[in-house]
């Protein structure tokens, strides 16, 4: 019910010539319902077009069983928010804790979004990004800064206390630190978070976050740069990986 009010909203927006005024935000909240317990999971994600939303393996490689919907803020006066369910799985690896998901539609295109390229771009240490994320299932998404610290990518254990030992994974990532004084910006629920670069290029996914004895926060990003050629190699639908891989910044 809620998604066709939305989608007869944006007709009536569209009737009234306003629908290039509906700025969405592509950084948006991956959520499933209530359990049995009453617990819902969150995560976070980013929308780069054509019904195509980027998060971690870890976050829709329970799809399958649990569903999970994308909720993007929309800032217009008629409307709150979009909320769609994911509806399939176009390309997984959890090697880079990549998950590429497919929405049920692809409405959002029809409105004013600006969509993050993808940056294979070299980083270098003090660089700082910008990270959106949904911190504890937090909404609309919250933006901190994260500093490099070490930009090649490379092999990172997971050390985010709140997974088992015996199910922590191995994930090519670059690593970065929160800024001081934002370290409660990225927690639980900032998987999948969109980090970009100072031009709003998209860098990569945060998908690991744990504290230094320094009290830092750590922060583990998997960049585009590295989880690129996963995709180019992956048989999966060609107009999904040619629509994927022409998002790369020129």
């Amino acid at each position: 019910m809620r998604k066709r009010i939305f989608l007869i909203t944006i007709f009536l927006i569209a009737l009234a010539g306003g629908i290039s005024r509906v700025p969405v935000q592509p950084a948006g909240l991956i959520h499933s319902p209530p359990d049995e317990q009453g617990v819902s999971a969150y995560a976070s994600g980013i929308y780069i077009g054509n019904g195509i939303v980027l998060t971690n393996w870890h976050v829709l490689k329970s799809l399958s069983w649990r569903p999970e919907s994308f909720k993007l803020p929309v800032w217009n006066e008629h409307l709150y928010n979009a909320d769609f369910p994911i509806e399939w799985v176009i390309f997984m690896d959890k090697s880079i804790d990549l998950a590429i998901g497919k929405l049920s539609v692809s409405t959002l295109d029809r409105l004013n979004m600006d969509f993050s390229c993808l940056s294979i771009s070299p980083l270098q240490v003090g660089d700082i990004l910008n990270a959106t994320s949904s911190p504890w299932g937090a909404y609309p998404p919250v933006p901190a800064y994260l500093i490099v610290t070490d930009p090649i990518p490379q092999a990172h254990l997971d050390l985010d206390p709140l997974v088992h030992e015996e199910k922590r994974n191995t994930v090519i990532s670059l690593v970065t630190i929160v800024q001081h004084g934002e370290e409660k910006l990225v927690d639980g629920g900032s998987s999948g978070g969109a980090v970009t670069n100072q031009n709003g290029e998209l860098i990569g996914l945060i998908w690991s976050r744990y504290d230094l004895p320094s009290g830092e926060r750590e922060v583990l990003v998997t960049p585009v740069s590295a989880w690129l050629p996963f995709v180019e190699d992956a048989e999966i639908a060609p107009k999904y990986k040619e629509y994927i891989l022409n998002q790369v910044c020129e």
